[in-house]
Formats: C-alpha cells, sequence, structure tokens
C-alpha cells in the first residue's frame, strides 16, 4: 500500500508496474460502499504489460475521511483529479 498527500487529504493507493514501461494505465475506482481492495483479483486478469493504479476514494479505506466533507460524485472525481501519483 502507498500513499500520497493532496492538500489535507492523504490519499491511499496500489499499484502495479510502472508507467513508464506500460503499454496504458488504468485508473481503478471503487463504488460509493467500497475500497480499492476489490480491484486485487480483477488485476490478474488484466496483462502484465499495464500499469494498474487503484485508489481510495475520500471517506473510504485508508484515505483521509471528514465527515463534513462533500462526498457526491462531482466532488469526488474533484478531488481525485489532483492525485498525481510519484
Amino acid at each position: 500500500m502507498k500513499y500520497v498527500s493532496v492538500g489535507d487529504f492523504t490519499f491511499s493507493y496500489v499499484e502495479r508496474g510502472k508507467s513508464e514501461k506500460a503499454e496504458n494505465v488504468i485508473l481503478m475506482v471503487h463504488g460509493f460502499t467500497g475500497d480499492k481492495g476489490i480491484w486485487c483479483l480483477m488485476g490478474k486478469a488484466i496483462p502484465e504489460t499495464f500499469h494498474l493504479v487503484a485508489v481510495d476514494l475520500p471517506g473510504h479505506g485508508y484515505t483521509t475521511r471528514k465527515h463534513h466533507d462533500d462526498h457526491s460524485i462531482p466532488a469526488q472525481v474533484a478531488k481525485l483529479h489532483q492525485v498525481h501519483m510519484k
């Protein structure tokens, strides 16, 4: 598991492969009640030539949880756009 900070949020994510060596990068985003772990078995079905990144959205898994924040889809997308994996 890896972490990246964006302002006052810390995002948790897992990845397979390296983007500079990959044919394509796939960002895997879970549903409202899930977390990044739902993608672990799915990754086995995707060729090793793909770089996979599965992230916990705000309020899910090990990413920062702030109960007063907006957890609507547009708000989640806006936060996700701020993430830059290292």
